[in-house]
């Protein structure tokens, strides 16, 4: 197959209709990396986001695999901070979350990605707070490092 969009289509199909085990949340992430449109990469990861067992270390490193092909920051960030927002979000995907925000060349939206992570329980963990004041070492922007670290004591 050889339209994304095609590909695309039948990957979310996929996931709505099929239940998925380890080893084919991995295959079905592993071909999502390999989509050339980040548009399309995005609406697969997103729609991943909702579903996948983030209690699964194999699958979350091959979410991030496939997260951390983008070369799009908005769409990258958009991923990012969906599987923030998911109530599966642990202690694991954070630092996942994180590692993958230093690949975004953007300020504004690796910002997003951290004040989005900022507004979440996981903050609180001595080792993802350290994590997160690594990333947002990574900004080139004074003004967006300044709303990252004022987003903490807010």
């Amino acid at each position: 197959m050889t339209s994304n969009t095609e590909s695309g289509s039948v990957l979310r199909f996929s996931m709505r209709t099929y239940e998925l085990n380890t080893k084919s949340w991995v295959q079905l992430l592993n071909t999502t990396s390999k989509l050339s449109s980040n548009t399309e990469m995005g609406s697969v990861l997103s729609n991943a986001a909702e579903t996948i067992p983030y209690d699964d270390e194999a699958v979350i490193d091959a979410f991030f695999d496939a997260a951390n092909k983008f070369t799009s920051n908005t769409e990258h960030s958009r991923v990012l901070r969906s599987v923030i927002s998911n109530p599966g979000f642990n202690k694991y995907v954070a630092y996942k979350v994180l590692e993958s925000a230093r690949k975004i060349s953007s300020s504004t939206e690796k910002a997003s990605v951290l004040i989005a992570i900022s507004n979440t329980e996981m903050i609180k963990d001595p080792e993802i707070r350290k994590v997160y004041m690594n990333t947002a070492q990574t900004l080139s922007s004074d003004f967006e490092y300044r709303r990252v670290i004022d987003s903490l004591v807010e």
